[in-house]
Parts: structure tokens; sequence; C-alpha cells
């Protein structure tokens, strides 16, 4: 039987044609002792960019997409109407909330790394949302039990990101003498807002999107 034999290979670079790598081959053993040399960085390839950046980007379902209609709901909706607070209370209360919100934060981030320093005083103040959409959005929620899904439609957030802020910020209004009690009726969906309380229709029009 006829026996094979190679000749030792050298260690110039080949490349994998699987991984399309440079692979260096050692001369001992090359099969088995090689070599695999980092590629260079490919800005477009997921795994070269921050592990934050790399996270899917899902889609909000039912989103209002134009920026501008999304402003128009919640200047329509950030009434005493909707809130039950008048508009000079609702004021005041937006710098009073959002400085107790921050310092929860703060707090809550401390107790979960220990009380070690932050590593960035920014990272710690940082918010998803303006601070007085994610008022309105305890608001929709507790007193006229609008869903959270309907809410991400407004303000962009993931309709759990929306629940984590309610849950946070349902306390705070009452510590600071507006607590939030249910109004009776229902509202299902943010368009039915128009027919309920008699709102304005935002400008541009928003399409009857259903959750």
């Amino acid at each position: 039987m006829p026996i094979r034999v190679e000749a030792p290979r050298s260690q110039a670079t080949k490349t994998h044609p699987q991984r399309d790598a440079p692979i260096s081959f050692d001369e001992f053993r090359g099969e088995w002792n090689y070599t695999i040399a980092p590629s260079s960085a490919d800005p477009d390839h997921p795994n070269s960019r921050p592990r934050h950046a790399r996270r899917p980007q899902h889609p909000i379902p039912g989103l209002m997409e134009d920026a501008t209609t999304r402003a128009a709901w919640i200047r329509n909706l950030t009434t005493p109407e909707i809130t039950g607070i008048p508009t000079d209370e609702w004021n005041t209360l937006v710098e009073h909330l959002e400085q107790a919100y921050r310092q929860l934060h703060l707090q809550r981030a401390g107790d979960s790394r220990d009380n070690r320093p932050a590593r960035t005083h920014q990272r710690e103040h940082a918010l998803t949302a303006p601070f007085e959409q994610l008022m309105l959005a305890t608001v929709l929620h507790q007193r006229h039990h609008l869903p959270a899904t309907q809410i991400s439609r407004l303000i962009k957030l993931a309709h759990t990101s929306v629940s984590r802020h309610i849950n946070a910020l349902t306390p705070l209004f009452a510590e600071h003498g507006y607590p939030i009690t249910y109004s009776g009726a229902k509202t299902s969906k943010i368009e039915h807002f128009q027919s309920n309380f008699d709102l304005p229709h935002p400008d541009p029009a928003t399409r009857n999107v259903t959750s």
C-alpha cells in the first residue's frame, strides 16, 4: 500500500476557507499546530461594535413614527382635563418630581453596586425619555388605565421600560401631594382620548393603528 508523504508546511500565512482568517501553519505537524491571526476590524461587522451597540433594535408596535405627530399628541394630553392637575401646578411638579426621581436613580444605582463610586456622573443622570413625558405616561396609565403598549407608541419606549418608569414614579406623585386616582373610565387606545375628552385633532393626523 503506497504511503503518502507530504512536504513540511511553511510558516507562510494561509487563509482558512471557512473563517476567511489568516492562519500560520507550524513546520512540525502543521495540521495540528497553527495560529490564527486576528483579522482587521470591520466597522460594519456586528462583533466589532461595543456590546451595548450590538443589541437588536426591535421596532415598537404601532409607533407613531412622525415626531411632530407625537409632539402634538403629548401637547394635547398634557392638559388639566387629562392629568387632573392645573397647568401651573403641573409645571412646578415636573421640576420637583424630576429632582426626586433622579435622586431615586442615584440611590438605586448605589445599592446595586454596593455603594461603590459610579463610573460616570452623566450615566447616573441619564433618562431614556424626557421626564415630563414619563410623568404623562404615569398619569395616562394610572388615571385612565391606558395600556403601556399604547403609551410606548407615544413616547417611543418599549412597553417594559414604560411600566418600569410608571412603577417608580407613581409613589412619588403621592409623596408630593398629588396621588393619582382612577378616573373611572378606561381608555384602551390613544385615539380614544379625542372622542372621550373632545381633544383637538393632532396635526399632522395620525393613522388608525391598533395595538
